[in-house]
């Protein structure tokens, strides 16, 4: 059984480009910055251009290592268990 957990999400910042958008309910006009995750920058891509380019990789970049690093406490826990059974199994032998 997988969990799943919510991660913290990286926050890009984007600058409208060339028409204005309405996100969240507020009005953006061309040039304003406006925050965004990384889900809600691809849905607008078409309309906004990312103020440091770069961001988007560390975003990525850290995402990867989150899931790395929890797959890899999920894959100790259990190996921890296995050994925790194996001990308990040749105790009653």
């Amino acid at each position: 059984m997988a969990r799943t957990t919510k991660q913290t999400e990286a926050v890009l910042t984007a600058v409208v480009a060339h028409t204005a958008i309405l996100h969240n309910g507020k009005r953006y006009d061309v040039g304003d910055e406006i925050a965004l995750t990384e889900d809600e920058y691809h849905r607008l891509a078409v309309y906004v251009t990312l103020k440091d380019a770069k961001a988007l990789e560390k975003a990525k970049a850290k995402a990867k290592a989150e899931a790395n690093a929890q797959a890899l406490a999920e894959q100790a826990k259990a190996e921890e268990a296995a050994e925790v059974k194996a001990e308990a199994g040749a105790k009653e032998k």
